[in-house]
């Protein structure tokens, strides 16, 4: 093996330790995981009590976040006002939340579509009774187009983080609101996406079960009752409305809901006769 030879080994070797070094620096520099700001790991135990169902907890630490936003871009203090929103909701604060939504509103925030942020608001201000400004957003909302600016998953999921429902007094403007997002729904499930078409049928689904449930329950008096089955029928029938107006290009799913629909309003037809 001549000199020249050995020589250029070596430096080859040389060359594959430096570049393993390399190479086992760059890991450890991917490997080692970045200090959280004091801000970011008080939201993270704020969301960590919310996900275990302990809202009240969690809201204390969205407050805390959300004391000194830092620009229009703090997308820490966004999340933590729609969380915050979502806890007032749940406690039947709709005044806070709407306070909490508007300012989302007006920030614009890149992780929230405006899309799940008015439709809160539309829900909210419904539940306060004042039907004119829930209706001027759901105007706004159907002025922007949903269906053609978002995809269908972020429809899916701005539906479900908005009908976290609570059944009590304010159950008919809720229900208003279901009936007022079904053309929403339909959307999702006429679409040949399984995954989320089967999910959105479901969903609404069990939505129309909670109304149904309270409609038995004892704690309501006669009249409420019967206000209720009334807006029931109202928004069962507007279903069959929507589903006219758009092309059926999933059929399993329509005539499920369709079948669910014609069953319970032949229920609530026959409880408001026996009324």
């Amino acid at each position: 093996m001549s000199q020249a030879y050995k020589k250029m080994l070596r430096k080859l070797q040389l060359l594959n330790k430096l570049i393993l070094c390399f190479l086992f620096l760059a890991s450890c520099v991917v490997r080692q995981e970045r200090r959280l700001t004091e801000r970011e790991v008080i939201y993270q135990k704020g969301l960590s009590l919310f996900s275990s169902s302990k809202y009240l907890e969690s809201a204390a630490f969205f407050l805390k976040v959300a004391q000194n936003p830092e620009d229009d871009s703090d997308e820490l203090y966004n999340s933590s006002l729609w969380n915050l929103s979502l806890v007032y909701e749940r406690y039947g604060e709709f005044d806070k939340s709407i306070l909490a939504l508007q300012e989302l509103e007006r920030r614009k925030p890149a992780t929230i579509s405006l899309f799940k942020i008015q439709l809160s608001l539309m829900k909210n201000y419904i539940r306060i009774g004042n039907q004119k400004v829930s209706d001027d957003y759901r105007k706004k909302i159907d002025n922007t187009s949903p269906i053609d600016r978002y995809g269908i998953n972020e429809i899916y999921f701005s539906l479900l983080e908005n009908v976290s429902f609570n059944y009590d007094q304010v159950m008919v403007e809720e229900l208003k609101f279901l009936g007022d997002t079904q053309k929403y729904f339909i959307f999702i499930m006429e679409k040949k996406t399984p995954s989320l078409s089967d999910k959105a049928t479901e969903l609404l689904i069990t939505l129309y079960d909670g109304f149904f449930i309270a409609l038995e329950r004892d704690t309501f008096n006669r009249q409420f009752k019967k206000t209720l089955a009334i807006e029931l029928l109202e928004q069962l029938r507007r279903f069959d409305y929507y589903k006219l107006d758009e092309p059926q290009l999933n059929l399993k799913t329509i005539a499920k809901f369709s079948h669910y629909s014609n069953e319970k309003q032949k229920y609530l037809t026959k409880w408001l006769y026996s009324e």
